[in-house]
């Protein structure tokens, strides 16, 4: 009676991953973005 991939767990895993992946991509185009208008505000030390 054992699954090897529940249907439900599956997605469940699936889409917490594919969150996951978004946190990490997004948040370093985030971070960079930020970086870059800092630097065109004058915020940031030039360098």
């Amino acid at each position: 009676m054992k699954k090897k991939e529940p249907p439900m767990e599956g997605s469940i895993f699936g889409f917490w991953g594919s969150v996951f992946l978004v946190f990490c991509v997004g948040g370093q185009f985030l971070g960079l973005l930020i970086a870059v208008v800092l630097k065109i505000l004058g915020l940031l030390p030039q360098g």
